[in-house]
């Protein structure tokens, strides 16, 4: 039986910082129209975050209070401080629950997606761990990850453009996945029909291709298309995107099962100079679980493929924490990865999508947070002995754990467009279904643009979108 956590705010309206606290200890929320915010729990419990004035405090300005209350028990008194409000309430709200839960999380209060600007802002690790209360190896990381992206964003000139090119359709799809993609094995192929879409608005967006310094095909699985329509489409987009020589070109090649040489050449010839590759795992057993069709043997293969037609830059993804795995299980993938040496090393923390096929207590049963947190420990040290160094880092809300996912690279082989993308530093354009489009202004002020997140809607309604965006970046 289930019992219902409520809480509620008195004071302020910081309902999103608490709900991503709440989110970190009991899962999946829900935001009533009263304002109070609602889990599932074993036990029965009603919280209350508080911000009030120290009516006790002699001096004229009175210091404001913040205080969270369990079941009627003040748990957390703590004055306000120099801190932005909604780090505050985080902060005091995680305490609590950690000392009533006697549950701690990797990142402490850091629920944000990008702890590396937090990082910027303290002098030291021990800032990190004292104020936030992160763990000592994520500090490190975040601190590590933070001066490596700074050395890259210096690379990226500040008033540049990244574009990201969407084919949102997979062979297949994973188990633990709900990305808005349409799954070929369903027997829909509106596929030939997307990609006239997408080749539409790529011309229409034509003036805004004056300062691109990276390009990203991603997916899905851009693959996934047939060899011919495959150039067909990337010749067709690159003539119309105009890169020069040192835009960076990134292929996303998701599923070493619809690496062809045919395409391999087609992506050299256009400009593509960086590829990826992920193979999620190197246990075949583990593959077919998530329901993929390719094997440990695919991915060696289109590996050898990709390394003999020297792209500058090639990136595997791994996943800590699939269902069904033990921390041995991803060493031994990790192990034999770094044996390939690809230029750049994925490692993310699985992240259980609400709408995937796999429920978030299937996922829970098969796989447990300590044994995500022995994978993550194994590679941040395994890697950096290789010589590899973390340079881009994220976090997402349903991760187990509360963990991250860390882009590692050989010195020099850093992917630019993952910097510009998570450091909200640079303008996105994102082209096609589903994509968030980012204009950050000379001020450092970002907005946002989305897209049609369904596939035909988009093709029916392309000239739209793209007018759209036009309007966005004043074209």
């Amino acid at each position: 039986r289930f019992f219902m956590i409520t809480l509620r705010l008195v004071g302020h309206q910081a309902i999103f910082p608490v709900s991503d606290v709440l989110r970190l200890f009991f899962g999946p929320i829900r935001t009533l129209d009263s304002g109070e915010i609602q889990a599932d729990s074993e036990e029965e419990m009603e919280i209350i975050s508080l911000l009030e004035k120290d009516d006790t405090s002699e001096s004229r300005e009175k210091p404001s209070l913040l205080r969270t209350i369990i079941n009627g028990r003040c748990i957390s008194t703590t004055e306000m401080d120099t801190l932005p409000l909604n780090r505050q309430v985080k902060r005091d709200l995680y305490n609590a629950l950690s000392r009533f839960t006697g549950r701690q999380f990797p990142w402490g209060s850091l629920t944000g997606i990008r702890p590396t600007l937090v990082a910027r802002e303290v002098d030291s690790e021990r800032e990190l761990e004292a104020v936030y209360a992160v763990r000592s190896d994520k500090s490190k990381l975040a601190i590590k990850t933070a001066r490596s992206e700074d050395i890259v964003m210096r690379q990226i000139p500040a008033d540049s453009l990244s574009i990201y090119i969407g084919i949102p359709f997979c062979p297949t799809r994973c188990s633990y996945c709900s990305f808005p993609a349409y799954d070929m094995s369903s027997g829909t192929n509106i596929l030939p029909d997307y990609v006239e879409a997408l080749l539409t608005e790529i011309e229409m967006l034509q003036p805004l291709f004056s300062n691109v310094d990276s390009i990203y095909f991603g997916g899905g699985t851009p693959t996934v298309l047939a060899d011919e329509h495959f150039d067909h489409f990337l010749t067709r987009a690159v003539s119309l995107l105009k890169p020069n020589v040192r835009t960076e070109i990134t292929l996303e090649a998701g599923r070493p099962d619809t690496i062809t040489l045919a395409k391999l050449e087609s992506a050299k010839s256009n400009g593509v100079n960086r590829i990826c590759i992920n193979p999620q795992t190197l246990n075949n057993q583990t593959l077919q679980n998530i329901g993929r069709r390719h094997t440990v043997e695919d991915f060696e293969k289109a590996l050898s493929s990709i390394k003999q037609m020297r792209f500058d830059s090639v990136n595997a993804d791994l996943i800590a924490g699939l269902p069904g795995e033990r921390s041995s299980d991803f060493k031994l993938s990790l192990d034999v990865l770094c044996e390939s040496k690809p230029d750049n090393i994925t490692v993310h923390s699985l992240y259980k999508k609400r709408t995937a096929r796999l429920t978030r207590e299937e996922v829970m049963q098969s796989v447990s947070e300590a044994e995500i947190d022995l994978m993550l420990r194994y590679a941040h040290k395994k890697l950096p002995g290789m010589g590899y160094i973390p340079y881009y880092l994220y976090k997402q809300k349903d991760t187990l754990g509360g963990h991250e996912n860390t882009g590692y690279s050989l010195p020099g082989k850093e992917c630019r467009y993952n910097v510009a993308m998570m450091s909200d530093a640079y303008s996105v354009l994102a082209i096609g279904a589903g994509g968030v489009s980012k204009r950050v202004y000379h001020h450092k002020r970002m907005e946002r643009c989305d897209c049609l997140k369904n596939p035909i809607e988009y093709i029916r309604r392309v000239r739209e979108m793209a007018e759209r965006k036009r309007h966005f970046f004043d074209v």
